[in-house]
């Protein structure tokens, strides 16, 4: 039997969540077009390298239903319902803004923390999240809820890879007047912690490029 997911109708804008200094460059400066062009910029279109990898896999291993956390401005929705339209999918995002967005435009989303997603366990096949750890002030949360959500697996893309160091490197900088993290994690203290959550069964690396690579993690 297919799962449906519960429609539900928004009047107005979401109620914004609280957010934390770090979290608060998406919200305060994508209201401005240059900066909204910006942030498209960054995170790129659907042809980008790792984007393309990630559907891929997602459609090869037939996987019925995604939630794609952050999802930003959803960039993956539509070429993922093209290939398949009966994939289930979810974006959910701390940005009103983008929620908004993506509601407007009939594409099913949430607003909710990375590390405290509001879906119950195991709801999807795969969870999805890109270019996000090395925003966080730590991953310790994030990782074990991006598992409790998924059912078979967590994909997960770096822009920093993770590298063959003793220690996390943990930076924030100021954009515009926000701070925001830009970390490079120790790959084997994040192997050591992925070791500690018993739904993992194993875990693996794709270098994608230069710059991007992807962690699977099977469950």
């Amino acid at each position: 039997m297919k799962r449906i997911l519960p429609v539900i109708i928004f009047f107005g804008s979401l109620q914004a969540l609280e957010l934390k200094e770090h979290e608060k460059w998406w919200q305060t400066q994508c209201t401005q077009q240059n900066k909204l062009n910006q942030f498209a910029g960054w995170v790129g279109n659907e042809k980008e390298p790792s984007r393309m990898y990630i559907r891929k896999h997602i459609l090869e291993k037939n996987y019925k239903s995604v939630l794609d956390i952050p999802c930003g401005l959803c960039v993956d929705f539509l070429s993922l319902k093209q290939s398949n339209p009966e994939i289930d999918y979810l974006g959910v995002d701390i940005t009103t803004l983008f929620v908004d967005r993506a509601i407007n435009q009939n594409i099913p989303a949430k607003l909710g923390r990375i590390q405290e997603i509001p879906v119950l366990d195991s709801s999807f096949d795969v969870v999805y999240s890109r270019h996000i750890l090395e925003h966080l002030d730590t991953y310790r949360q994030a990782i074990p809820e991006l598992v409790r959500v998924a059912k078979k697996e967590v994909l997960i893309v770096f822009f920093m890879k993770p590298v063959p160091t003793e220690y996390d490197a943990i930076l924030i900088g100021n954009v515009d007047g926000c701070p925001i993290f830009h970390n490079q994690y120790s790959k084997s203290k994040l192997e050591a912690f992925l070791n500690t959550l018993p739904k993992v069964k194993t875990f693996s690396w794709f270098d994608v490029n230069a710059n991007e690579c992807v962690l699977h993690i099977i469950l």
